[in-house]
């Protein structure tokens, strides 16, 4: 079985790093974005089964880019790739508006790691491990 590849899109270096290392071990194959442009790069040069998009990508906030954009973006040149937001906000408007674009799910920092896995094993199953020791990923200060 080939390694599903996951995209992970946080301007947060803390965040964006222990997702890669949690999903590395659990036998996905990731890369990481830490802006929408440079996630917008690898959405148009590489094949993804999935992607995790933070809501608020801060760089790109002053030119009015956020993670739907990226998923609009993601629904257009990789329609096929389950999009899944992740957002400080528990608003249930914006989950409905990330459904509407696109995304199969949202999820809420501090993401639950353990509800992370359970999604991203329905979604994408592997080989990996079992679910990781550590239940919860804050964001840095």
């Amino acid at each position: 079985m080939s390694k599903p590849r996951i995209l992970v899109v946080d301007d947060e270096w803390g965040i964006r790093q222990g997702l890669k290392a949690l999903l590395d071990r659990e036998g996905y194959d990731v890369q990481t974005a830490g802006d929408a442009w440079d996630a917008v790069r690898w959405i148009k040069r590489a094949p993804f089964d999935g992607v995790l998009i933070d809501m608020d990508l801060t760089r790109d906030a002053e030119l009015g880019v956020n993670g739907l954009d990226v998923i609009a973006l993601l629904r257009i040149h990789q329609p096929n790739a389950k999009a899944i937001l992740i957002s400080a906000s528990g608003d249930s408007a914006l989950t409905r508006l990330a459904r509407e674009r696109g995304a199969v799910a949202r999820l809420e920092k501090p993401v639950d790691l353990a509800a992370l896995m359970r999604l991203l094993r329905s979604l994408f199953p592997t080989d990996g491990p079992a679910a990781p020791s550590s239940p919860v990923l804050c964001p840095s200060g």
